[in-house]
């Protein structure tokens, strides 16, 4: 017997993404080298995204 059902689609066995899936990218790019600003944008956008799931 399989353990998984062939007929489910990916998407209906996941029921929520991960809170944490999208902070790497967010990390590596943009360097803060090239845009300090832009970089501190990003970092308080995690912040307050961190914010919200607390």
């Amino acid at each position: 017997m399989p353990l998984i059902d062939a007929g489910a689609r990916p998407e209906e066995t996941v029921s929520l993404p991960s809170p944490m899936g999208a902070k790497p990218a967010a990390v590596v790019t943009p360097e803060p080298e090239e845009d300090p600003e832009a970089h501190r944008g990003h970092v308080r956008a995690a912040k307050e995204d961190c914010a919200r799931h607390a």
